[in-house]
């Protein structure tokens, strides 16, 4: 009796794996995406249409501004195909690479793909190899909307009546160095067995000072902060004994990726700076703020404080989110990850 329950489990399971590997052919034939298309869209010229899959929802209009630059109204860019929360993120993806063609892509995040391989080594070699996987070659999507220089423009913008010095492309300029020896270390255990067992939450949590005052009442950053995370990385790799030849080693192997000191800090985790360049936005607001409302109630009284006041929460409401600066960046020439992720796109011609 056990025995025919043990085989019709088996025989369960197979057929599970069947109908999901069947399911994943499904989502990436020509055909099917064409037609699905042409449904959605009411027009059978839409069946000439390709299909983008993005990891989530909030990917769209970023990948959406690579595919049109080189094949305007050729894809629709979409995390799913229906309302299937389950089968959205990088790991759902993952197992619809292979199947990845001209008339259906799959763009990610890179992560640590690129690399540290060896983290996934069943998926990666899909991002280095296949044309038809588009990857954001920083770690991820935050990482290619965070340019330090752009960054630097929208931060000096940030002003009603005073004027502010938080210079946060010095700040990144500090901070990304810090970054790269980091990756250094991180990159060569990963890609060297990781005998030591380190993890990439651990290592991304060595550059969170998010719990400090990183803005200072002068509206300057403290830059000294930085230290905590120099000194938080020594703690994390100590047991590590490495001799110049094998850092040297470590630091050739990152350039061959284009990773370098002055960009290192576009690929640690997009998340982790991305959090780090709000907070240091959100310090910077709420001080500014209490400022110009210091000043408003020196220089004027009665109702007409409560107007400036009211007046002033309007343009720090509208005008300076940093969410807002994200969505809207464009596609920038002179970045060095735009131009990895244009040419990646235009290989698919």
């Amino acid at each position: 009796m056990v025995g025919w329950i043990v085989l019709l489990i088996s025989k369960i399971l197979l057929m599970r794996r069947k109908i999901m590997s069947d399911f994943q052919s499904f989502l990436t034939n020509g055909k099917f995406i064409g037609a699905y298309n042409a449904s959605k869209e009411g027009s059978k010229d839409s069946a000439q249409k390709g299909l983008v899959y993005i990891e989530d929802d909030s990917d769209q209009v970023f990948w959406e501004k690579f595919i049109n630059f080189h094949f305007p109204n050729q894809y629709n860019v979409q995390a799913s195909i229906k309302d299937r929360p389950s089968e959205r993120g990088k790991r759902a993806l993952e197992r619809l690479y292979e199947g990845a063609n001209k008339k259906v892509l799959i763009a990610v995040d890179s992560d640590y793909d690129i690399i540290c391989p060896r983290i996934n080594p069943e998926y990666s070699q899909f991002l280095i190899n296949n044309r038809f996987i588009i990857h954001t070659y920083g770690f991820s999507r935050e990482s290619a909307l965070l340019d330090k220089k752009n960054l630097n423009l929208f931060f000096n913008s940030i002003k009603h009546t005073i004027q502010h010095n938080v210079d946060i492309e010095s700040f990144l300029n500090k901070f990304s160095p810090i970054a790269f020896k980091g990756l250094v270390f991180f990159s060569n255990e990963l890609n060297s067995g990781n005998t030591q067992g380190f993890i990439e939450s651990d290592f991304h949590n060595c550059f969170n000072i998010l719990g400090k005052k990183i803005v200072k009442d002068d509206l300057t950053l403290d830059e000294n902060l930085l230290e905590i995370i120099e000194n938080n990385l020594c703690s994390y790799f100590n047991q590590l004994q490495y001799n110049d030849e094998k850092i040297t080693q470590a630091e050739c192997y990152l350039q061959t990726l284009n990773i370098n000191p002055d960009n290192a800090y576009r690929y640690i985790s997009g998340h982790t700076v991305y959090d780090l360049i709000f907070k240091i936005h959100e310090q910077l607001i709420d001080i500014l703020y209490r400022k110009e409302v210091d000043k408003i109630k020196e220089n004027f009284s009665g109702k007409a404080i409560g107007e400036r006041i009211s007046q002033l929460n309007s343009l720090f409401t509208k005008q300076f989110p940093l969410e807002a600066f994200c969505h809207s960046y464009p596609i920038n020439q002179d970045d060095e990850i735009h131009k990895e992720i244009k040419n990646k796109v235009a290989s698919i011609s």
